[in-house]
């Protein structure tokens, strides 16, 4: 998330939560035979943390401490869990759930399930990728080879862009602050950026599989995380302003990032556990 105050990031049995604002790292056990498969960071030091049948609201107290979750919602899924998306209050989120998508926040009750509206070639549903907007206000969910955007109160979907033909799986999907921007990236390498006043799209060239595409504050720029390699730096037209690649050689598998420092740094993390970070001023 664009104003996300951590970073969360997790291999199975560990967990690292960066804090975007000091660059202050503290690192977590989770003893349990089913870790969470998707994560994101709140305020008031909170993790959302999905595993394939529940999303779990966690207070973090302290380093080293993975207490039993504060709250609990029960979820169903055909296929997996792929990605959950929320609000830096966790006032909104919405969960992508292979055939479903969930949608709801950390002091409702319950969640609202919605199907998905598409289906993959091979007869399986496509919820893929989840966006939340800054405000709670817009909702994007990638499926395969387009995303859908919804107004989020009450739940009405009002665009549908097409990515690619093939049905390729979308990875990622940002909504620009302003709300008239939309980054994605699919499983071919084809990375976009749509112009949701009118619709359109244009192929946006990144050099790689971008896995994660992350706007900062002002909507400047945008991040795009290549899976193995870098991130390319793109202002809202589309035109690269920066590539920023680790100083060490060698093939990186990155997990996610975030814009820090008011948006002149970006964080990743490897697979490997290391947490990689820029200084990148955007010109005005």
């Amino acid at each position: 998330m664009p104003d996300a105050p951590v970073a969360v990031l997790g291999d199975g049995g560990h967990l690292a939560v960066v804090d975007l604002d000091t660059g202050e790292v503290d690192t977590y056990e989770i003893d349990d035979d089913l870790p969470p498969v998707a994560l994101v960071g709140l305020t008031d030091r909170r993790v959302l943390a999905v595993r394939f049948d529940t999303v779990e609201l966690y207070r973090l107290d302290g380093p080293g401490e993975w207490t039993a979750p504060i709250r609990q919602w029960r979820i169903k899924s055909d296929t997996s869990v792929l990605d959950v998306a929320a609000t830096a209050s966790g006032s909104r989120f919405v969960v992508a759930a292979g055939d479903r998508f969930y949608v709801g926040g950390v002091d409702d009750p319950d969640l609202l399930e919605v199907d998905s509206p598409d289906q993959t070639l091979d007869g399986t549903a496509g919820c893929l990728a989840a966006y939340v907007s800054p405000d709670g206000a817009t909702l994007a969910v990638g499926r395969a080879g387009s995303i859908d955007v919804y107004d989020a109160a009450p739940l009405r979907r009002i665009r549908d862009l097409c990515l690619n033909e093939k049905g390729d799986a979308v990875l990622c999907a940002a909504l620009s602050p302003d709300g008239r921007r939309l980054m994605t990236g699919d499983d071919a390498a084809r990375t976009a950026l749509f112009d949701l006043d009118g619709g359109t799209g244009a192929q946006v060239s990144e050099g790689g599989k971008v896995i994660t595409a992350r706007w900062n504050r002002d909507g400047s720029a945008c991040a795009l995380v290549v899976l193995t390699r870098s991130v390319g730096v793109v202002d809202p037209s589309g035109r690269l302003l920066a590539e920023l690649t680790p100083q060490e050689p060698g093939t990186y598998y990155f997990l996610g990032g975030g814009w820090a420092g008011g948006g002149n740094r970006f964080a990743v993390g490897t697979e490997h556990g290391k947490i990689l970070a820029w200084t990148h001023e955007v010109e005005a």
